[in-house]
């Protein structure tokens, strides 16, 4: 039987596009002939939300950061509204309330962006795939091979794939670490061996890859999916390529760690992987730099296929000569023959995502976009034709029917999806039209959580969540834990808001102010700065407020962090959003 693996390509790309400082949100265009009729979900401050094709609301659930909606009804998110980082889950069922809950507990685990429900075939019973990073230490990496010139590799972290079943036992494991090559020291395990090299090993990765020395979050992957016809997996990684393995395969009923084991042996090495076959020697390498965020890129392109129930070697399928017609940003390259289909705009100002963005294909052959950091929503048909377009309306600062100037994120959306009307999860239910989100939104309905800054003795500010509690922007940006609202760090604002200017003195009003007018030094929380010239100025971690200005207290009170970008919660690194 002819199967095919379907990755779309995203570029920056819209139908129509123009550009504008300020347009309407919501619902944009609609062409009923065109446009797969169905329901449209995604969550977004703490809420999911469930859209009919004219894009009023028919149905929400009070949890909204990547939501999947399960064929019963119920949605499984994140158990904290930040995709890039959480401790566990929560199922919640048609009527919100929490129905099954799971936390990871274990040293060394951090579960991140993305998850699946699926039904394991072997238990007969359903289980929760996860992606979770796994720590590794420098001792672990040298003694695996890693090239001691190119450490000390302290904090590094490869991601893995958990899966635990209704109970919360951890029933099946695979680890990229299990799955690695060396070609620097013989005496270490996962060496090439003579006359070998990393290129021999498709189905493994390079531990020493050019450019990429083991850091932490070293391949950052975001998103995750089953096949229960193959039993295979798909785990995309954010630094150029997919990987598909074989959960089915590997998998022990009753024996956890005979399956964990199984995983980790050459069974659980990759059937295929796409995006670069230079990262393992067999495709064109970057021509300037070895640093290969900052090189040109060889054969980079994303695709893929499964032709008569055997997968193919990139390489082997042959490339084709790609030209972009009066696209001076868009060189000629070479691109894999397995690639079966592309979107891609004349205008990159109706549709550019600086991270994150999704996209899937319907059953009529259409595919469903996401647009992350501009919360722009649209389905296009098979030749690139405008079938349906939303703007999410859901703002930081409450939801709005006019979208002004505003910088990526105020409005974005992790993830997106179309069901049809017949999807299991919508039988007898009430799916009538209840208003749009911005017509809910002003009878006060659907409300999102609130935010509210506490003050202590010494005027610092501490922000809290309504829902998720107290706020940080990660790991590395504050020494400190989180902690209550009476035993906070009472000498830095942080999270601050403009939706708390209620809280603040006139001072510090006005300190704020001056910083949206002039230029924000970028500071790690030790103070030492960061290159605010780089890539990732367009999150910076702190902006420090200069002593001259109103802002009252010592130093230390002037740091804070950035408000138009606590949506992210970075670690304060150089590392990819």
């Amino acid at each position: 039987m002819k199967r095919t693996l379907l990755i779309v390509v995203l570029l920056a790309t819209s139908t129509l596009a123009y550009e504008r400082l300020q347009g309407p949100t919501e619902l944009l265009f609609h062409d009923p002939a065109r446009a797969f009729d169905g329901y449209t979900l995604f969550g977004v401050g703490g809420r999911t939300w469930l859209l009919d094709m004219q894009g009023r609301v028919v149905h929400t659930w009070p949890i909204g950061t990547n939501p999947h909606l399960l064929d019963n009804g119920h949605v499984l998110d994140a158990s904290k509204d930040d995709p890039s980082g959480f401790a566990g889950f929560k199922e919640v069922d048609w009527d919100g309330r929490t129905v099954w809950e799971y936390t990871e507990r274990r040293e060394g685990y951090a579960p991140h962006h993305d998850w699946v429900r699926i039904f394991n075939k072997k238990l007969a019973a359903p289980t929760t795939l996860y992606i979770a990073n796994r720590s590794i230490t420098h001792e672990q990496a040298i003694a695996a091979g890693a090239d001691p010139a190119k450490g000390p590799y302290r904090d590094g972290q490869m991601d893995s794939v958990v899966e635990v079943d209704m109970q919360g036992e951890v029933v099946w494991e695979w680890w990229f670490f299990d799955h690695v090559v060396q070609d620097v020291d013989a005496a270490k395990p996962h060496y090439v061996g003579q006359g070998r090299s990393v290129a021999h090993y498709p189905g493994r990765i390079n531990l020493n890859m050019p450019g990429k020395p083991l850091r932490r979050d070293w391949l950052h992957c975001n998103s995750l999916d089953y096949n229960a016809e193959s039993g295979h997996i798909v785990i995309n990684s954010v630094q150029g390529e997919l990987y598909v393995i074989d959960h089915d395969g590997t998998f022990v009923p009753g024996d956890s760690k005979a399956g964990i084991a199984k995983a980790a042996g050459p069974a659980g090495d990759f059937l295929y992987r796409f995006g670069d076959p230079a990262r393992y020697g067999q495709g064109d390498p970057p021509r300037i730099l070895e640093n290969w965020d900052s090189a040109t890129s060889g054969q980079k392109q994303m695709g893929g296929g499964r032709d008569t129930g055997k997968y193919v070697n990139p390489p082997d399928a042959g490339y084709r000569r790609e030209t972009y017609d009066k696209d001076t940003h868009n060189q000629p390259r070479q691109v894999s023959n397995q690639i079966v289909w592309s979107y891609r705009s004349a205008n990159s100002h109706g549709f550019f995502s600086h991270i994150g963005s999704s996209a899937r294909r319907l059953p009529n052959g259409n595919t469903f976009i996401c647009s992350d950091t501009e919360g722009h929503l649209f389905e296009v048909t098979a030749d690139g034709a405008l079938a349906w377009e939303y703007v999410n309306p859901v703002t930081r600062h409450g939801a709005v029917k006019v979208l002004g100037d505003a910088l990526p994120m105020t409005n974005s959306v992790f993830r997106a999806f179309r069901y049809a009307p017949d999807h299991p999860a919508f039988k007898g239910r009430d799916l009538s039209p209840k208003g749009t989100i911005t017509e809910r939104a002003a009878q006060g309905l659907d409300p999102q959580p609130q935010r509210r800054a506490t003050r202590s003795a010494s005027g610092g500010l501490h922000l809290q969540d309504g829902l998720a509690g107290n706020r940080r922007l990660g790991p590395d940006s504050w020494s400190e834990p989180e902690r209550g609202p009476d035993n906070h760090d009472a000498t830095t604002f942080r999270g601050l808001y403009n939706d708390v200017g209620s809280t603040l003195t006139a001072a510090q009003k006005a300190s704020l102010a001056a910083l949206r007018r002039r230029s924000m030094t970028v500071t790690r929380p030790d103070g030492t700065p960061l290159d605010h010239s780089s890539r990732y100025n367009h999150h910076p971690c702190a902006v420090t407020v200069p002593e001259s200005s109103s802002t009252p207290g010592s130093r230390t009170d002037n740091n804070f962090t950035d408000p138009l970008f606590e949506r992210f919660r970075v670690p304060c690194e150089e590392r990819d959003p």
